[in-house]
């Protein structure tokens, strides 16, 4: 059984479209940017046989990345963008590799007030592997995140987000799964040279009951410093 149809998924970009639309008409300055770029990337695998190098196997792929952006920054200091991106990856050896992928990206950032800053992201990715036998590996996916920075003063600054991602295999519900992540860090200046950062993150992701797929819980916290010598 599907963690969702797979044809709503294909509704997201037009809801993120018109959701971005609603703001579209409000006062601000805007900007288009955007790439194409073309490329070749080689890859060489060495095959050992007693220590010795025997064969060497070089393969080469070829990628073709074109992306656009739309974003407005409005009067009131909020901003947000649009961003498609199209990818394709085609090698001459290990075919099985090929694959395109179309990222489709929203996010909206708002004021709450001087301290506080509210934001959204919303993330749409059709990724299809077009070499027949392993059409299997070709899924859809959506990701929602919502995240709030704080700065309570000059020296402490607080971040926290909720994500929630999808993903549906196009030929098997066997690898769809979910995961959901919780993260939470704070920034804090010593001094003028040294800075530390804390961060506690949960993280989990699950298979449908029926699927064979292992289910996947983690809990982390580190602690980062930073000092200016």
């Amino acid at each position: 059984m599907s963690l969702f149809k797979k044809s709503n998924l294909y509704i997201l970009p037009f809801i993120l479209i018109l959701l971005m639309g609603i703001t579209f008409a409000a006062r601000g300055e805007a900007e288009i940017t955007g790439s194409i770029e073309n490329g070749t990337k080689r890859n060489i695998d060495l095959e050992i046989d007693d220590g010795k190098k025997i064969k060497e196997l070089d393969d080469r792929n070829f990628y073709n990345l074109c992306w656009v952006k739309y974003k407005k920054e409005l009067e009131s200091g909020d901003y947000y963008y649009i961003k498609l991106e199209y990818y394709k990856n085609k090698y001459m050896d290990k075919t099985y590799y090929n694959n395109k992928t179309l990222n489709i990206w929203g996010v909206y950032s708002w004021e709450i007030n001087k301290r506080l800053t509210n934001k959204y992201e919303v993330n749409f990715k059709d990724k299809n592997y077009y070499i027949e036998d392993y059409e299997y590996k070709s899924y859809l996916g959506a990701k929602l995140k919502c995240e709030f920075d704080y700065e309570l003063n000059d020296r402490h600054e607080y971040s926290a987000y909720i994500q929630r991602y999808w993903e549906d295999n196009k030929t098997t519900d066997d690898r769809d799964n979910v995961s959901d992540t919780l993260s939470v860090t704070w920034d804090y200046e010593v001094n003028s040279k040294t800075e530390l950062t804390t961060n506690i993150k949960l993280w989990q992701e699950e298979h449908p009951w029926e699927s064979s797929s292992t289910n996947k819980y983690e809990k982390t916290m580190s602690v980062g410093f930073e000092y200016e010598l």
